[in-house]
């Protein structure tokens, strides 16, 4: 299967959308690329909840790197981060062969 590196730049950029709204409770407040520093497990996909291979993703802000697991392969990259915008890319994966229920999970969060 091959992952198209603008998917994977479209579904980063929900994802950080989602843990900045989640993380700030004043949105007055600028968030630092620092309080993005940590690990994150994706618990919802298109109303999906259960997936064979919980997808997650590490923020390293020191080194402004990205990486994780999308349900079958591993990904990675670097990213921007300026005036509360996180901008991912450009990202490389790996394109490992993966069961059926495996794809189906990495097809719904990299679409």
């Amino acid at each position: 299967m091959i992952i198209n590196a603008q998917n994977m730049m479209k579904y980063f950029l929900i994802i950080t959308i989602a843990v900045l709204f989640h993380s700030c409770s004043n949105t007055s407040k600028k968030v630092t690329v620092a309080s993005l520093e940590g690990t994150y497990t994706v618990t919802t996909i298109d109303n999906m909840t259960s997936f064979p291979e919980t997808p997650t993703f590490e923020i390293n802000a020191q080194e402004l790197k990205i990486s994780g697991f999308s349900g079958c392969n591993r990904f990675f990259g670097a990213f921007t981060f300026s005036e509360n915008n996180l901008k991912f890319g450009p990202l490389g994966t790996t394109q490992m062969m993966c069961p059926d229920e495996q794809n189906v999970t990495e097809k719904k969060l990299l679409k």
